[in-house]
């Protein structure tokens, strides 16, 4: 079977990429605890193996800090 042309493994895992990039910014907004130390290790991580650009870095990590703001996810 080949999973690299299957629509439903493909979707799978790219939500289940999302979700963890999702967790691993939760860990970056400013009401956590060495969020800024948890940042450089995700901005990192996401240059290195995923060849995203800091500007992309930052909108999306802007977009799950204004979720947290706003209630639709929770800090813990």
């Amino acid at each position: 079977m080949d999973f690299n042309s299957n629509p439903v493994i493909i979707n799978y895992y790219q939500d289940r990429l999302k979700a963890e990039i999702e967790t691993l910014f939760y860990f970056t907004h400013r009401k956590m605890a060495y969020a800024a130390m948890c940042r450089q290790f995700v901005y990192e991580f996401l240059q290195s193996n995923l060849k995203k650009t800091k500007s992309v870095i930052r909108k999306v990590e802007e977009s799950i800090h204004k979720k947290i703001d706003q209630g639709d996810i929770e800090l813990v």
